[in-house]
């Protein structure tokens, strides 16, 4: 299911109440910056140095918890390798590049990727998601 767009020349409070969603500071915020990342690929300890330098004052915990909140009422996109977790607006699919030597996760339009077959699941299961990753590093 496609993630609905944040509104552009609308409040964000609005958006997030039209979602049954309490418009707090830290949501507020939070919308806001991801707003002004263009909905990119960014981790929760990203985003809080960025909330940090905006002046926000948030901690890291209640960033990673308004971050799972935002996600579990379909406003974020999770994305999850290996260990790691980036948020994102962008409700595309797409083919994720995950640097290596950076630790960055970039995009790459996919011609056809919106296409793609569906995945059966097994017996009992569901299919929540499916992401594409694609490991990249620096020629040795």
């Amino acid at each position: 299911m496609p993630l609905p767009a944040l509104p552009v020349g609308q409040p964000i409070a609005a958006f997030l109440r039209r979602h049954n969603i309490k418009p707090s500071r830290q949501r507020l915020a939070i919308l806001k910056t991801l707003q002004e990342t263009n909905g990119s690929h960014i981790t929760p300890e990203a985003f809080h140095r960025n909330l940090t330098a905006a002046g926000h004052g948030l901690s890291v915990g209640t960033v990673y918890n308004t971050l799972n909140q935002l996600t579990e009422a379909g406003l974020l996109r999770r994305l999850v390798y290996q260990d790691r977790h980036w948020f994102s607006l962008d409700p595309a699919r797409r083919l994720h590049v995950f640097n290596e030597t950076s630790g960055h996760l970039e995009d790459i339009p996919l011609p056809g990727m919106a296409d793609l077959p569906t995945v059966d699941s097994p017996p009992g299961y569901e299919v929540t998601d499916v992401d594409v990753f694609v490991r990249v590093r620096i020629r040795r």
